[in-house]
């Protein structure tokens, strides 16, 4: 019956048309990776003539902590999390150019990193450089918000706040191991406190130099003829990471196709798991790097006033709706990758509303679930209690209903479910090979030996260069074994 069913899948499923670029698919962006020396050679050499600087050559502590942000970046390179893009790179250097002139700032931008993370979040880290995620772009609606994100960064790098940070804070050891065994799944409960105080060290700072950057920011926006509002809705969007359009119910439909199998007690809050969640590693409100939104915005509110006859910034440029979806996109992989499964899971949800038809958003989905099934196989509750955390107090209704499900839905329970979710001629694209690999693959892990052979078979006959054979061919081996 099973086998029967699949073949079925394979010859009556019809590809859709979409109107829009990612309506069936989505190629994810070129990134760095541990082949980028040149770049690496750059960030090593920049960190060096810092250091030689007669102002830092006495400061242990900050040369320390240049070290430990060059670190810091080389480590998301070599993980593939900065993404290479040299037309938006330039596009932001420009907006950085035009900042430090109209400032006439005595510094000067020296690298602009995009960074594949949900939360919205920018950092000034170490000397010359800063950094942007996905999250962030995604939400931003102009030029103006943009501009007062890169002014507000700049301003940490020009004031010298990260050299004044690591006066009090010092460097921290030990962090290239935590995080390489973190991201290798060589996970232990001393790396995840490591990387709990450290991840953000970078950008944590003290109330009042978040004031004196806002307050630099807006200046360079007045400077550069965009209204001071733009100032406060880009720090808006800093609390936005967990908001979306859609609701419990909307965001819950794809996963739902299952028919008579799906329980909704999965994502009833207040039932009890089987762990008690912890804290993430990368939790927004864990590691505070903007704290105080609320005050900062009455503050600007309050010196400035309401809205002038200062020309407003427009959408323009780069800020398409397209490219803040690509945004979403890459956020949404970074999130799986960096191991924030319900933030991953709910961010991929959220695409599958607006593309419903999207086979990467499908395959982005399960590979986020078996993994789940996978970590739940292998971690004991305690480590389980960081990998899929409480919900912060920024969690959103929809979030914490994600969250919930990830917790609630057992094993064997999820390996059936995914099984049955891919296994469905609506969900299912026989022209995206992935597809094959992932329904093999569960087909594996459910013990559906038969379904397993035929899915490989139709696979390499389908494909002329199946780019999924070794893999296939691999686990197959560590089967038999």
């Amino acid at each position: 019956m099973r086998l029967a069913v699949f073949f079925v899948l394979v010859l009556v499923f019809g590809q859709s048309t979409g109107m829009c670029q990612y309506s069936l698919d989505y190629e994810l962006a070129q990134t760095y990776d541990h082949k980028s020396g040149a770049l690496k050679n750059v960030l090593r050499n920049q960190m060096r003539r810092i250091i030689e600087d007669e102002s830092h050559s006495s400061l242990w502590k900050t040369n320390e902590l240049l070290r430990k942000n060059t670190d810091f970046l080389i480590e998301l390179i070599d993980e593939k999390l900065l993404i290479k893009n040299d037309i938006l790179t330039q596009d932001l250097f420009d907006i950085s150019s035009n900042i430090s002139d109209a400032l006439e700032a005595e510094k000067h931008v020296e690298q602009i990193f995009i960074l594949k993370s949900p939360l919205s979040n920018a950092m000034s880290i170490g000397e010359g450089s800063l950094v942007i995620t996905t999250g962030l772009l995604s939400g931003l609606d102009n030029i103006g918000e943009l501009t007062f994100v890169l002014a507000h960064e700049f301003a940490h790098y020009e004031l010298g706040h990260t050299v004044q940070s690591a006066r009090y804070r010092g460097g921290q050891r030990k962090w290239n191991t935590s995080l390489r065994n973190f991201m290798n799944n060589e996970i232990t409960l001393k790396d995840f406190e490591r990387l709990k105080d450290q991840i953000y060290q970078y950008a944590e700072l003290k109330r009042e130099s978040e004031i004196q950057a806002d307050s630099i920011a807006i200046e360079a926006l007045i400077a550069l003829n965009f209204n001071h509002i733009n100032g406060i809705n880009a720090l808006k969007r800093l609390d936005s990471s967990f908001v979306t359009p859609f609701n419990s119910d909307e965001l819950f439909e794809e996963l739902r196709r299952i028919g008579p199998f799906w329980n909704e007690q999965w994502i009833v809050s207040g039932n009890k798991s089987s762990f008690k969640g912890g804290r993430s590693v990368f939790a927004e409100d864990s590691v505070a790097t903007h704290l105080s939104i609320r005050n900062r915005i009455t503050d600007i509110s309050t010196k400035y006033g309401e809205a002038t006859g200062i020309k407003s910034s427009e959408t323009d440029n780069f800020l398409t709706w397209e490219f803040k979806d690509q945004m979403r996109f890459e956020s949404a992989d970074g999130a799986f990758s960096t191991k924030n499964y319900d933030l991953a899971l709910f961010k991929a949800l959220e695409l599958k509303c607006i593309y419903p038809n999207n086979r990467f958003v499908t395959a982005l989905i399960v590979k986020i679930l078996i993994e789940v099934h996978r970590i739940k196989n292998t971690y004991s509750n305690e480590i389980l209690g960081y990998l899929i955390p409480q919900p912060s107090s920024d969690y959103t209704e929809q979030l914490r209903n994600v969250n919930t499900f990830i917790k609630r839905i057992q094993t064997a329970e999820l390996a059936e479910f995914l099984y049955l979710y891919l296994n469905r001629k609506e969900v299912f694209d026989s022209s995206y090979e992935e597809h094959y690999y992932l329904l093999w693959k569960l087909a594996d892990i459910t013990d559906r030996q038969k379904a397993k052979k035929s899915i490989r078979e139709v696979y390499l006959t389908k494909f002329e260069e199946p780019i999924y054979k070794s893999e296939m061919s691999s686990l197959i081996s560590k089967k038999n074994k």
